[in-house]
């Protein structure tokens, strides 16, 4: 989402996520949105930082599934997506799905869960 992302492993014993909070360049916590707008799907600086942050941190992934709450032009995880589309095609090719979800009442359990299904074998 726009105020940060939580990376989380499937197979991790105690389903706990590592937090990537946005920062800007002076290091101060804030949020991915660009002040100036994103009209015409162009996307701030701060906002490509974000997403380089996030690439860093899956750059190991075998897969990959992102839930986010927006949709539309307001869907940070299609933007996200079209982000390693562009400047990390191998992480890319490692994103197994897409979710929409409300994200805000989830707990670390239930994203876990999700994943897990996600990334079972079909027809097991």
């Amino acid at each position: 989402e726009h105020s940060g992302a939580r990376i989380f492993q499937a197979n991790s014993k105690d389903g706990k996520a590592q937090h990537v909070v946005p920062l800007d360049p002076s290091g101060h916590d804030q949020q991915v949105h660009n002040p100036e707008g994103d009209s015409g799907g162009k996307q701030g600086p701060l906002r490509k930082l974000f997403y380089e942050a996030l690439a860093e941190r899956l750059r190991d992934a075998d897969r990959i599934l992102l839930i986010g709450d927006g949709q539309g032009a307001s869907s940070e995880v299609d933007h996200l997506v079209a982000e390693l589309q562009k400047h990390h095609h191998e992480l890319a090719a490692r994103i197994i799905g897409t979710e929409v979800a409300n994200i805000s009442h989830m707990t670390e359990a239930d994203f876990v869960a999700k994943a897990k299904t996600a990334f079972e074998p079909a027809g097991s």
